[in-house]
């Protein structure tokens, strides 16, 4: 019994600073993630080719800067690694998606323009071309119809 819990103090002694090492990779690695992520690049790709530049932020595998792994060990590598793409995809993402938010309300405010500006061009139209095809039926009606007959 005491091997046992002579063990399992060793480990906790053991695992306990590693998960406590990883953690700190991982919210180092966080804090680089976004402080790297170039939001005018991904935000620009968002609103340049809309969807696409959504799924490219996604596909696209960012990598950290190699200085910041030198003389770091294996472990430490690896948590710092896999927290940085994580979070790196997760900013890019957002910031495409801002960037495609942003393309698709200012074509929706452009439309919303455009169609109210050819209903007023065609009311505006339509009531020149209304008056003048008015007045000419009305001098032709007149000189073909009789007034006395209708005929």
């Amino acid at each position: 019994m005491k091997r046992i819990i002579s063990l399992i103090i060793v480990f906790a002694i053991v695992a306990l600073p590693i998960s406590a090492f990883a953690e700190n990779a991982c919210e180092q690695a966080k804090a680089d993630a976004k402080r790297d992520s170039q939001w005018w690049l991904w935000t620009g790709a968002g609103c340049l080719i809309n969807i696409i530049g959504v799924g490219l932020a996604y596909l696209l595998k960012p990598s950290p800067p190699p200085e910041r792994l030198l003389g770091k060990p294996s472990d430490y590598v690896t948590a710092y690694t896999d927290c940085y793409v994580k979070e790196a995809r997760k900013e890019r993402a957002g910031k495409a998606w801002i960037g495609c938010g942003v393309a698709g309300g200012v074509a929706l405010i452009g439309t919303v323009i455009l169609v109210i500006s050819a209903q007023q061009a065609g009311q505006a139209c339509g009531d020149a071309c209304g008056d003048a095809i008015g007045t000419a039926l009305g001098n032709a009606c007149s000189n073909a119809i009789n007034c006395n007959t209708g005929w």
